[in-house]
């Protein structure tokens, strides 16, 4: 038995199998190159958002506290109308064809009540109430 034919098929084996290591490693390092390039751009990119970011938290606080005073403004207003209302129709010697002439359309209580209709019947509220 020739034993050279054997160990020259083992050096080729081992060849090719050194091989097919050898560009499994270089994709495993090229892959883990690029996942780095990757992270380091979006960590890049993350902090020119915060350095932008605060002026935008600002101006979502300030307008949080906008619409928290709006609100209420507009709660205040339809307790005063509510109250007016209710003052004049607790006097007895008016009719109901008088009270209209007498109360002028009050928008500040029709779009109270149309802002709380419509706060009621959102959706997100329904997905809170859950």
């Amino acid at each position: 038995m020739d034993w050279t034919t054997i160990i020259d098929g083992l050096y080729v084996s081992a060849l090719g199998m050194g091989m097919v290591m050898a560009v499994l490693l270089l994709l495993a390092i090229t892959v883990w190159v690029v996942s780095k390039l990757d992270r380091a751009l979006e960590a890049r990119q993350r902090r020119r958002a915060q350095v932008d970011q605060p002026v935008a938290a600002i101006e979502v606080r300030e307008n949080r506290s906008e619409d928290e005073n709006l609100a209420s403004v507009a709660v205040i207003a339809v307790a005063i109308a509510l109250a007016e209302s209710a003052e004049h129709e607790a006097t007895p010697d008016a009719s109901s064809a008088g009270l209209t002439a007498v109360l002028p359309t009050n928008d500040w209580l029709t779009q109270g009540r149309t802002r709380q209709r419509s706060r009621l019947s959102s959706p997100s509220i329904e997905i809170w109430k859950r």
